[in-house]
């Protein structure tokens, strides 16, 4: 039991400090046995950097590997450029180990409040300054914009869905 004149850090993701008697109605409230999706609205964790979205590139075992002839992924450019623009503070930017396929290299996932979109076989600069773009737009009107058009040739699904499933069965 925490002194009542010492308060604690809420776990609200606030910056409120509790008392002891908060902290422990928030312990009562919050459980550690419940699941991530039966605990109160309250209990789960907040961040205070919300991004609109999140831009994933991939930099895996085929994709930006020019010795075995897949166009690069200009890593270093897109981290310098996003740093230098401060444009983290509206879209996320993630270089991550292999995303898969290895049929589309070069794939960037685009991660959105409600769903993810996923691009593949990225064909050099013009490709990712795309993005790069719509970034900046997002960050200059503080909203979530639509993407490059020009990638919706470059869009696929990712996964398995019912209907896919069902087109399947009939081959």
């Amino acid at each position: 039991m925490f002194p009542e004149d010492k308060p604690v850090r809420s776990s609200l993701g606030g910056a409120a400090e509790l008392s002891a008697d908060a902290f422990d109605r928030e312990r009562l409230l919050c459980p550690d046995s419940l699941a991530r999706e039966e605990l109160p609205v309250l209990c789960r964790n907040v961040t205070k950097r919300r991004a609109l979205a999140q831009l994933v590139v991939c930099s895996g075992c085929c994709c930006g590997q020019t010795q075995r002839g897949f166009p690069e992924v200009p890593i270093d450019w897109l981290k310098a450029l996003w740093k230098e623009e401060e444009l983290n503070r509206s879209g996320q930017l993630t270089i991550s180990g292999c995303l898969g396929p290895w049929d589309l290299a070069n794939v960037v996932m685009v991660l959105l409040p409600d769903r993810s979109e996923w691009y593949g076989g990225l064909a050099g600069m013009q490709d990712y300054a795309a993005f790069v773009d719509w970034a900046r737009l997002c960050h200059r009107t503080d909203e979530l914009c639509d993407r490059p058009a020009g990638m919706q040739v470059r869009l696929f699904d990712r996964f398995r869905n019912r209907s896919a499933l069902e087109v399947e069965a009939c081959f």
